[in-house]
């Protein structure tokens, strides 16, 4: 394996192990924000996190929409990737990120995969998605 496919290796696998141990801990979405914000806050590297009260039952009914297609994808790995990421930062971003967002959504698994994963490159159009970038970010640097 490359440097690059071992890192992200390692950081999926963390993602997984965090999950697992979050839903033990209590299957509340809030609580799992808050239990990744006390026990993993220290790995992000610049990513935003949303204020320790913030509570996921506070979202309108389109941004819960969006974290359940997040955390329902037809790849497991893509649930993990994606729905943490969303958890952390859906909170705090703005209609049109969320829109940016619901566009990320709407991508096949295997394509989504592939870029996160650094196999396949992303396409100089869809690098101006600002949260895709956050997305990119988040993944490479977990």
């Amino acid at each position: 394996f490359g440097s690059g496919t071992l890192r992200f290796f390692m950081a999926f696998l963390f993602r997984i192990l965090h999950h697992d141990l979050a839903r033990r801990a209590n299957s509340s979405v809030a609580v799992r924000l808050c239990f990744h914000r006390m026990s993993f806050g220290g790995y992000s590297h610049g990513i935003q996190h949303p204020p320790a009260s913030c509570k996921i039952s506070s979202l309108d009914s389109w941004r819960k929409t969006v974290l359940w297609k997040s955390r329902n994808r037809t790849w497991m790995e893509m649930n993990s990737l994606l729905g943490d990421f969303v958890e952390l930062q859906l909170p705090g971003l703005s209609d049109p990120q969320v829109q940016l967002l619901e566009s990320i959504l709407a991508r096949d698994d295997a394509e989504l995969f592939g870029w996160l994963s650094g196999k396949a490159s992303v396409p100089h159009n869809v690098l101006g998605n600002e949260v895709l970038v956050m997305l990119l970010q988040h993944v490479n640097r977990s």
